[in-house]
């Protein structure tokens, strides 16, 4: 049986916000719980990939406290549907989308949340356009997703999460 986005949400007393640069420490301090220190963006990167036009940031949260709810973030992710500092050119624009993070809080893994994210998220890409991404290549939980999602792999990305290779996966184009 297949669940909307709204009824997963809702069955989970979760709220979806479309991040913007207000959500810059929020989604910092998340990152730091979801990875590891050298994976875990810092603010000023978080700060210019929200202030960017071409990029669509999620988050799916308690609803306490909105803004306010540095703990209680339970999934984020960002898909840029052009290249991070590129002019702002709508959908028009040449090249893959890229999905450039997806995070999950560990209380909150195995309940559907990164696959109801993952599809929220690529719903935000034009048409006909393919998405790419980077994976650990040991985290075979998040590798079996973009499976799922119709992402293959393309090649290895040497020392990509520090010490570990990454798996370069990529989508075509849906209709």
């Amino acid at each position: 049986m297949t669940v909307s986005r709204e009824g997963f949400l809702e069955a989970l007393g979760l709220v979806r916000f479309r991040a913007d640069a207000r959500w810059t420490g929020v989604l910092a301090d998340f990152d730091a719980r979801v990875f590891s220190s050298r994976e875990a963006w810092p603010r000023w990167m978080w700060r210019e990939i929200l202030d960017d036009g071409g990029c669509v940031c999620l988050v799916y949260a308690l609803p306490s406290r909105g803004l306010q709810a540095r703990g209680d973030v339970v999934a984020a992710g960002c898909v840029a549907l052009r290249a991070v500092g590129e002019p702002v050119r709508g959908d028009a624009g040449g090249g893959d989308a890229e999905i450039l993070t997806l995070g999950v809080a560990p209380g909150w893994r195995g309940r559907g949340a990164g696959g109801i994210l993952l599809d929220d998220l690529l719903g935000h890409v034009p048409r006909g356009r393919a998405v790419r991404l980077a994976v650990r290549e040991g985290n075979e939980v998040a590798r079996g997703l973009y499976d799922s999602r119709g992402f293959v792999s393309v090649g290895r990305i040497r020392r990509y999460f520090g010490r570990e290779d990454g798996i370069a996966m990529r989508r075509d184009g849906r209709d």
